[in-house]
């Protein structure tokens, strides 16, 4: 249709079911072009782009490696009290640490340990805020929280041994042998 009808009126809905289906289909190339079609368009005819698509967009471009693209879009998702939002937040945290800016993925992190809506988004939220403190030279009391915050809220977790060991570098580094 988008080939037979190139100014047909509705192919900005086109564009955006291609989208959504190209993503579900981890296409994530085409997902981010048919998605930026349809953003283009809605900018252009002053039209609300919907949450979803903004989110699918902006972990296209993360899962094609344009961290900034993918920020700059997860940015712009209306955050609600929901999943989608617990993983806008998750993602800005890991968009962040890939371009090396460990303050706002702590942050973002933050943000996304706070909804606490589906576990597993949760531990590995509180897991990566408890390595950003830890990798941003927060304060030793801060990191050290972090963790132990982290082992009592997931005493059973893969990560425990990884935990461990920065602890035990944490303690020895502070040369606080009693701890």
């Amino acid at each position: 249709l988008l080939k037979l009808y190139p100014e047909n009126e509705y192919n900005n809905e086109l564009h955006r079911m291609l989208g959504e289906l190209y993503y579900s289909d981890a296409q994530y190339k085409s997902a981010a072009q048919h998605l930026l079609a349809y953003q283009n368009w809605s900018k252009k005819k002053k039209k609300e782009i919907l949450r979803n698509d903004r989110y699918l967009l902006g972990i296209s471009y993360y899962q094609l490696g344009e961290y900034s693209n993918a920020i700059d879009q997860l940015k712009q998702v209306k955050l609600l009290q929901d999943t989608i939002s617990e993983s806008t937040c998750l993602n800005m945290g890991h968009a962040y640490i890939k371009m090396k800016d460990v303050e706002k993925a702590k942050l973002a992190y933050s943000a996304a340990m706070s909804y606490k809506l589906t576990p597993s988004i949760h531990e590995l939220a509180m897991f990566n805020y408890a390595l950003t403190t830890y990798q941003s030279n927060s304060a030793l009391g801060e990191s050290v929280h972090a963790f132990h915050d982290f082992l009592k809220a997931y005493p059973n977790t893969p990560y425990a041994e990884q935990v461990y060991e920065i602890l035990a570098d944490v303690y020895m580094d502070s040369k606080n042998y009693k701890a």
